[in-house]
């Protein structure tokens, strides 16, 4: 009768320790999916947040843009952090027609590079705005060109182009006189 009581403690024991380890991975599974979409979240959250960011630059620039008129010099500065949860991103513009007002319409397309988290930020402006290729976040400059066209470009190249204008070399600068939006360069 004893050996009978000792494998039944056993027993229990072993399946006490089974139906333990089999809730405890359910819990770590249901606790690692619900922290992975949360983390989706807030990368939705915060690449929107920055396409809003660079949509209101865009717009400043379009509106200092239309007072400053033809041959008008503006630039606005959009300072945008490098990294979205603890990932990289990139920045694009894609056009997207025109408006039945005959404003341009654009795309800032924003996409994290750790994961498939991507965002389109619609944005309609008087002036053009070219295409970009995907360059990663961070500092960029929107400014209207020679050819009353706005473009989107990483601010290291605004500083790359006035050292070279410094040191002899011709660039496109900003120049001092040049309409700025508040924050601006």
């Amino acid at each position: 009768m004893r050996e009978e009581r000792a494998q039944s403690t056993a027993l229990g024991y072993v399946l006490a320790l089974g139906i333990s380890a089999i809730l405890i991975t359910g819990l770590i599974t249901a606790g690692g999916t619900y922290v992975e979409s949360q983390r989706d979240r807030v990368v939705g959250d915060e690449l929107r947040l920055h396409g809003e960011r660079l949509a209101a630059a865009v717009a400043d620039a379009d509106r200092l843009a239309a007072a400053a008129g033809a041959g008008g010099d503006v630039a606005v500065r959009i300072d945008l952090p490098d990294r979205v949860a603890g990932g990289g991103y990139v920045v694009a513009v894609e056009q997207d027609g025109t408006t039945p007002d005959g404003r341009y319409r654009s795309l800032l397309l924003f996409r994290a590079t750790n994961d498939d988290t991507s965002l389109a930020v619609p944005v309609a402006t008087r002036a053009e705005v070219a295409t970009l290729d995907p360059v990663p976040g961070g500092t960029l400059v929107v400014r209207l060109d020679g050819a009353g066209t706005l473009r989107v470009t990483r601010a290291e190249t605004i500083a790359a182009a006035s050292d070279l204008a410094g040191a002899g070399a011709s660039a496109v600068g900003v120049p001092a006189s040049a309409p700025r939006a508040p924050g601006g360069i």
